[in-house]
């Protein structure tokens, strides 16, 4: 299964020298590869793509949480998911990723650009798997490459790198883990 995330920031956040920067998610035999490209913004010239659901019957949030751009999701009365009860799921099983409802919904959450909501969907499944292990090691670096999308909306390059590389790091032991 491969998604395309053509342009996971919203076209507001597009770099001043006209470029995007699309990512590529892929999960294979379970496991999550990232890669990215740059290329030129200009839709005249470029077809634009649907990015696919895994969780289509999922609603997206109103808007995609960014510090001081928007109201905190849960913290403010004006936020998107203020009031509502946090989701406590079970723990997903590592062989059956396609399984676990949200897992794949932190996919969709971040194939379309809500960064801080796949952090805190996947952060839900990182406590329910006891916040250590293997697979617990595989989500925390999710929630980095979350944090990262974050910290890039932010505009705040060195969040930006920090997270990432603790994401790649994490990936890289995960992988060493699985052998």
């Amino acid at each position: 299964q491969s998604v395309s995330a053509v342009n996971p920031v919203a076209e507001s956040d597009h770099k001043p020298d006209g470029k995007e920067y699309p990512c590529q998610l892929k999960i294979l035999g379970g496991t999550m590869i990232r890669s990215c490209k740059t290329m030129k913004a200009d839709r005249s010239t470029t077809e634009p793509r649907e990015i696919p659901r895994f969780v289509p019957d999922e609603p997206f949030p109103p808007y995609s949480y960014v510090t001081r751009r928007f109201p905190h999701p849960t913290g403010d009365p004006a936020g998107h998911s203020f009031g509502c009860a946090p989701e406590h799921p079970a723990a997903p099983d590592p062989s059956r990723w396609d399984a676990c409802r949200a897992y794949l919904y932190g996919m969709d959450l971040f194939n379309h650009g809500y960064y801080w909501e796949a952090h805190e969907v996947w952060e839900g499944l990182w406590h329910a798997c006891g916040r250590a292990g293997t697979t617990a090691n595989f989500l925390k670096g999710l929630i980095h490459l979350a944090a990262a999308g974050v910290k890039a909306r932010e505009r705040r390059p060195q969040g930006v790198q920090s997270h990432g590389n603790r994401a790649k790091e994490l990936f890289q032991q995960t992988a060493s883990e699985l052998g």
